[in-house]
């Protein structure tokens, strides 16, 4: 049990000191992408995330957050996840490859509109692809 113990305040202590860490070295970017989202958002734009995996679970999560209230009482903001759409996802897969699959089409909807990639771990080449 003690194992088990140590295991999980291990995980957590580092998943802590992880995201305090990105905190410390990020906050002005954060800022900045916040003050676009604002922006977009504001002038009729939209926000997409995407991520791979747990991160895609993520990208659900930010848009969830986007179209109900986070801790302010608002209005919806416009915000989807792109890895919701099986549809898509699955037809470009067969008709042009996952590798060409780039949210970035998305982008030209409206010039307003961004897209924000959501990943905890690293930068793979499909990724610098999308951007």
């Amino acid at each position: 049990m003690k194992d088990l113990e140590k295991y999980i305040n291990d995980e957590l202590v580092t998943s802590l000191e992880t995201k305090k860490g990105f905190v410390e070295k990020n906050l002005n970017n954060i800022v900045k992408v916040a003050e676009l989202m604002v922006k977009a958002t504001k002038n009729g734009g939209k926000v997409l995330y995407f991520g791979n995996g747990g991160s895609a679970a993520d990208a659900q999560h930010l848009a969830a957050e986007h179209v109900n209230k986070l801790r302010v009482e608002r209005s919806a903001l416009a915000a989807m996840a792109l890895t919701t759409d099986t549809s898509i996802i699955t037809s470009v897969a067969n008709d042009i490859g996952l590798m060409r699959y780039s949210p970035d089409k998305f982008k030209r909807w409206d010039k307003r509109t961004i897209s924000l990639s959501v990943f905890r771990q690293v930068v793979t080449p499909r990724t610098l692809f999308a951007h």
